[in-house]
């Protein structure tokens, strides 16, 4: 068995982010497929400035890079804390269903259960193989509605 592990982003991997993010961000997994590189550059200047906001992550097995994954930080009155939100997980198509994405929310809730109240996950409607593998963690969907407006964005 090959072994998985997390690691979190260096700046010298930004260049490797930046890859796999474009392709993520031009999937079917995102609502709006488009890719903004200097959201990409904001993101991983984030991250690797630890940024008590965002969290980056590489996926790797056998100690080769295999996706990345993105958690951000929020506080809600409603859930008395600190909220997780695993906002993005992207496996290379030939590592998929290898458990990589599993491994990660495993690592990744181990990690913050202490530290926060409620963990969320955004998923595209159809996207039923994130569904699914949210659905196995014991994720239940809300009664919210998402709504949003951008400011600056074209």
């Amino acid at each position: 068995m090959s072994e998985i592990s997390i690691k979190s982003f260096e700046p010298s991997n930004e260049q490797l982010f930046y890859s796999m993010a474009s392709i993520f961000h031009e999937s079917d997994a995102v609502a709006y497929g488009s890719v903004n590189y200097d959201a990409l550059k904001t993101t991983f200047n984030y991250c690797i400035n630890l940024s008590p906001f965002i969290h980056g992550y590489f996926v790797c097995m056998s100690g080769e890079v295999c996706g990345y994954a993105l958690i951000t930080f929020s506080y809600s009155n409603e859930y008395g804390g600190k909220i997780m939100i695993i906002d993005e997980i992207y496996i290379l198509d030939e590592f998929r269903q290898k458990g990589l994405a599993s491994y990660f929310i495993r690592c990744i809730m181990s990690k913050y259960k202490d530290d926060v109240v409620y963990v969320e996950v955004e998923v595209k409607k159809g996207n039923e193989e994130a569904i699914n593998l949210y659905k196995k963690f014991e994720f239940n969907f809300n009664d919210y509605l998402l709504m949003y407006k951008f400011f600056n964005r074209e």
